[in-house]
């Protein structure tokens, strides 16, 4: 499983180099293989990263790939991604699984 950590804030001004590198891993994945987006330490997720995550998701699915977000139980971008229904589209840890 190969572990991409995105901190700060995903917001306007940085997501779309956040979203040119994830998809680039994804690109270059074997199918099979696994993603986790480590959502840890980011502070603060816009509209646009959730788009973003609904396209790495989409992405993930064509190219045979897992992507996971790793995100705590609580706090502001868990509630973000709960509201926006992102727990339907891609599976929700609070830790990353053990290899």
């Amino acid at each position: 499983m190969q572990v991409e950590e995105i901190a700060g804030r995903l917001d306007a001004q940085r997501v779309e180099q956040v979203e040119l590198r994830c998809l680039a891993l994804i690109r270059g994945l074997a199918e099979g293989d696994s993603l986790a987006l480590d959502l840890r330490s980011t502070e603060f997720l816009a509209s646009l990263g959730i788009r973003f995550l609904v396209a790495a998701a989409r992405f993930a699915v064509q190219r045979k790939v897992s992507l996971l977000l790793v995100v705590p139980a609580t706090g502001p971008v868990r509630e973000t991604l709960d509201l926006a229904g992102l727990q339907n589209v891609l599976p929700l840890l609070e830790s990353l699984p053990a290899d």
